[in-house]
């Protein structure tokens, strides 16, 4: 039985035989695997649609293995052609990808995690919003929609809900004021603007989530803050990170 399905390639495996298995991110099954017969002589649109972060709508058999499919055909809907004209977005693209394979639930179906990334692509690509903006919020954004989701409310003692200086534990995800936290190896001080922009991200319409704005000094603590959490709490060392890291140092 064929089945349709929209979907956004996130990486591939070659074989032996001139296939290759693709992880790819669809609408309508979720996170799945699927192999492509002789992918490697494909030519035209399915050689282009099954580029790594291009979005296509493919055709699918259902596989003899219980979670794999077999690509019937593929036409891309949007490329990103940008991405690849620029290491540094490709490299935090990957890194977003491997973020998503890791959080995301198989077999299901996670629109949610398909549109952030979509949309955190179409930033990266058409320059919307620098890396540095798009970085922290899919973090974040992801972390909440894995389970995640930190308790940014109010202080967890008191019940304060604003205060001139706030302290977050990233291994609890909780927020404290500053009469009733303290810091520690786990807890950091963050500035008002930097809880507000957190708030947005974890709780905002998917919708209005790129719809803000921070200042420079504040959108550092950000990145650190969403980039601790996201170790912390998904306990996974990300190799492309690593690699996205080590391009921030080159001169």
């Amino acid at each position: 039985m064929q089945t349709g399905a929209d979907g956004l390639i996130l990486s591939h495996v070659d074989l032996p035989n001139e296939s290759r298995i693709f992880v790819i991110l669809t609408k309508e099954l979720g996170l799945i695997s699927a192999v492509a017969n002789r992918s490697k002589s494909m030519k035209g649109k399915i050689a282009s649609a099954t580029d790594t972060f291009v979005y296509s709508h493919f055709e699918f058999f259902k596989g003899r293995g219980k979670d794999l499919y077999v690509m019937d055909s593929a036409e891309p809907i949007e490329h990103f052609y940008d991405l690849r004209t620029d290491l540094f977005k490709l490299s935090l693209a990957a890194y977003l990808s491997e973020i998503t394979q890791s959080l995301s639930p198989r077999g299901e179906q996670v629109e949610g995690f398909l549109r952030l990334l979509l949309n955190s692509l179409y930033m990266l690509a058409n320059k919307k919003k620098d890396e540095g903006f798009v970085k922290p919020l899919f973090e974040l954004r992801a972390c909440t929609m894995a389970g995640f989701m930190p308790d940014l409310v109010c202080c967890c003692e008191c019940g304060k809900y604003e205060d001139e200086l706030l302290l977050f534990n990233i291994e609890q995800g909780k927020l404290y004021c500053s009469h009733c936290g303290k810091e520690d190896a786990f807890t950091y001080p963050i500035s008002l603007s930097v809880l507000t922009a957190m708030r947005h991200i974890i709780y905002s319409d998917l919708k209005q989530l790129f719809s803000f704005t921070i200042g420079k000094q504040s959108e550092e603590v950000l990145q650190f803050i969403c980039e601790k959490y996201l170790l912390i709490q998904t306990g996974i060392a990300y190799k492309s990170l690593d690699y996205y890291k080590s391009l921030m140092t080159l001169p």
